[in-house]
């Protein structure tokens, strides 16, 4: 029976704003609190283990109550944080990540939805296959989208580059699947995205969760008594987290990131999502420009004026670095710093990196068209006679020899 959507009623659950959870990590200097999607898993691997905590956003208060059985370094935590906000010694800094909100909706979407409805098992299976036809693909043409990223049907040399479907950055010969994976990441998007009651209900949920208004309350409007010199604030797009470490602690450790997800999958996604920002930008309207004003004053514009670069710390990129970092292209000299950020500069920046990738779709789609009469079938039936051909020329090459 169908579902009578029009009759339905929509239900929305707003999450618990009062307070702010975070995933505790230990250092001989310092305590470094992450969220999911924040470093999480970098910070694991260099650190061990976290321990988790719950801040109080209206006190600032940790909330004693929150571990039943306290370990040691929760102990400890509890005793150093209530020494800040009295204004007393504490010999560890406590740091705090954030990350661009529009990053983090995407890539906590990637995690929280995306990669739990796609995965490696999902090309082999028969209901996978029926959602593809579906999309207005032929048989043949899914049989053959699913074959490529199956590494059953590969040799050695190739399985790791599909054991971990979707998040890969091959699309077949001459980048042939590309137009075809990116309708199906596309529609799992929509799918998400158009889903009100759904979108709005998970946006600020786990790997998606915000906590930038416990930062901004930290920055702007922290307890009269707080001894804020103990307190740092990391963005994770304006500054190496890996460096930064290194040069303010002393300590040895390698910056490079853990668990990044190919480049074009990640693009194509953003790509995906482009068409739905207006409905983001109205959800994450606070957060954005939270995220700005938290932004402008770490990291003012004017620092990376050309007359300030020679003064700037080494571990915060300069405005070149950022854009190369983000993968936003070089060319477009009005990303430069020269203005306070806003969300219209943050949408403007989410865009761009999706051009290069957006440019190559379009050439391929164009070249489907041409060679196939539009018709992907026709054009991979056309590669596989070539390659027949090359392998029976391959074989006579031998015996000639």
């Amino acid at each position: 029976m169908a579902i009578d959507k029009k009759n339905q009623k929509l239900t929305y659950q707003p999450g618990d704003r009062s307070t702010m959870n975070y995933d505790i990590h230990d250092s001989k200097k310092f305590y470094i609190n992450t969220t999911a999607k924040a470093a999480s898993s970098w910070c694991a691997e260099k650190f061990g283990e976290s321990e988790p905590l719950q801040f109080h956003i209206s006190t600032m208060k940790l909330n004693d109550q929150f571990n039943d059985n306290p370990s040691e370094l929760v102990s400890n935590v509890l005793k150093d944080w209530d020494s800040l906000l009295k204004g007393k010694s504490c010999k560890k800094d406590f740091i705090f990540l954030i990350r661009n909100p529009l990053e983090k909706l995407v890539t906590g979407f990637i995690q929280d939805v995306l990669l739990k409805e796609l995965h490696n098992d999902s090309i082999s299976s028969l209901l996978f296959q029926e959602f593809v036809i579906g999309l207005g693909y032929s048989k043949y043409e899914t049989e053959q989208f699913c074959q490529y990223y199956n590494w059953q049907y590969h040799a050695e040399d190739r399985e790791g580059y599909v054991e971990n479907f979707p998040d890969v950055d091959i699309f077949g010969k001459d980048d042939i699947f590309l137009p075809m994976y990116y309708h199906i990441m596309e529609t799992m998007v929509d799918h998400w995205a158009n889903d009100l009651p759904r979108f709005i209900n998970s946006f600020n949920t786990n790997h998606k969760q915000s906590n930038l208004i416990f930062i901004l309350k930290l920055l702007n409007f922290s307890p009269e008594k707080m001894d804020t010199s103990k307190i740092r604030i990391i963005d994770l797009n304006r500054q190496n987290l890996g460096n930064t470490l290194k040069s303010l602690y002393g300590i040895k450790l390698d910056s490079d990131k853990v668990h990044a997800r190919t480049s074009k999958f990640k693009h194509l996604i953003y790509l995906a999502f482009k068409k739905h920002l207006p409905l983001i930008n109205t959800v994450l309207s606070t957060e954005l420009t939270i995220y700005s004003e938290i932004i402008n004053k770490i990291y003012p514009h004017e620092m990376y004026a050309s007359k300030n670069k020679k003064n700037m710390l080494d571990y915060i990129y300069s405005d070149e670095e950022f854009l190369n970092e983000e993968e936003i292209p070089l060319e477009s000299g009005n990303q430069k710093f020269i203005e306070p950020l806003d969300y219209k500069i943050l949408q403007r920046q989410f865009i761009l990196k999706t051009n290069k990738i957006q440019t190559k779709l379009r050439q391929i789609t164009k070249s489907i068209k041409d060679e196939g009469d539009g018709s992907l079938e026709s054009v991979l039936k056309e590669m596989e006679k070539k390659k027949e051909s090359d392998n029976a020329s391959s074989l006579v090459s031998q015996y000639l020899v």
